[in-house]
């Protein structure tokens, strides 16, 4: 253990590490190697933010999806999942809610669909912006053309969330057959050559994906440099050809989001939503990982029913309880809500 100590001190001082020895890294993770880690990148994170934590709310828009991974519970190919798309009006309520309730961080999300034009998202995008100046908006709908991006970047869209899920093209293939990495990461290349504030991430634990190939992902952030990491564990869905695998671990998906922190101290890492399903308290335990965003959802119930990406056993809480539950939570672990 004590090698894996000082190569951890040396990567949170140089923030950098090479493959093999980052491999190693990831195969022989134990308690104790992760408790170091999670009080270097806590610092890290503390350092980089002032001990800020922001709370992103996340509105759902459409669970339409011309997509088919795998893994993913609002493919195309589910005929089971229940589909929507909001109206205009009802994505403003859904932020008004939230801002109301102090949020000024809110990232629409959906399905890859065209429910909505270039034109209609850039006129609710601008709708929010005039009734909420200081409200940041990210989106997150998928691949999109470069002029799509441009006119959104232009309407006052700030950020834009574009995950891999995995840099391997053979794991890709295997978790997303419809599309091909290299178009994926010619669409993230589009995010940064707007201008956005662009975010992107992967799964931890999917099927297919070993030690290697989830360091391949790792350093594929790393060099990429984005200014926001989304990364979650893969939970199954039963309603997908992956349905029989083994979920991925809330430990592991910890444990890099502190490599993580380490390697990119001033990139916002997020909080995901999924980490509560596979552990109690898992994205305040994201925090104490070196996380300094966390998601909570703004969808009202009907709608948090359909956008099902992952099976799910927690009960629907109402937003207003979340976010206030979410405050307490950041206060009470010695950080301030941002």
């Amino acid at each position: 253990m004590a090698n894996h100590i000082a190569t951890i001190t040396k990567l949170a001082n140089e923030k950098n590490i090479d493959i093999a020895t980052l491999t190693e890294l990831l195969e022989q993770r134990n308690d104790g190697i992760m408790s170091f880690i999670s009080v270097k990148a806590r610092k890290a994170m503390s350092e980089a933010f002032d001990g800020k934590i922001t709370i992103k709310g996340a509105v759902s828009i459409s669970s339409v999806c011309k997509g088919d991974c795998f893994f993913c519970g609002i493919r195309k190919s589910n005929m089971n999942c229940k589909r929507f798309t909001l109206t205009a009006d009802e994505i403003i309520e859904r932020v008004a809610f939230g801002y109301e309730k102090g949020i000024r961080l809110f990232e629409l999300r959906g399905g890859e669909n065209e429910e909505f034009s270039d034109s209609e998202l850039c006129a609710i995008v601008s709708k929010i912006k005039e009734a909420f100046p200081d409200a940041e908006i990210e989106l997150a709908l998928g691949q999109k053309k470069y002029s799509s991006l441009l006119a959104y970047f232009r309407a006052g869209v700030k950020g834009y969330t574009l995950r891999f899920e995995a840099s391997n093209n053979e794991t890709y293939s295997r978790l997303c057959p419809t599309n091909s990495i290299d178009q994926r990461q010619i669409s993230i290349a589009y995010l940064k050559q707007v201008g956005f504030e662009y975010g992107t991430g992967f799964l931890v634990g999917a099927p297919f994906k070993k030690a290697p190939e989830l360091a391949q992902d790792i350093l594929y952030i790393k060099e990429s440099n984005p200014d926001v990491i989304d990364i979650s564990p893969f939970i199954p869905h039963k309603d997908t050809p992956l349905a029989k695998f083994k979920a991925g671990s809330a430990e592991e998906t910890l444990f890099v989001i502190s490599l993580l922190r380490l390697l990119c101290p001033n990139a916002k890492i997020v909080a995901n939503e999924s980490l509560d399903v596979l552990m109690e308290k898992g994205r305040k335990m994201a925090m104490t990982a070196g996380a300094n965003v966390v998601t909570v959802s703004l969808d009202t119930a009907d709608k948090a029913e359909c956008y099902n990406i992952y099976d799910s056993e927690i009960e629907y809480i109402e937003p207003e309880k979340v976010i206030a539950k979410t405050k307490s939570r950041i206060e009470k672990f010695g950080f301030k809500a941002n």
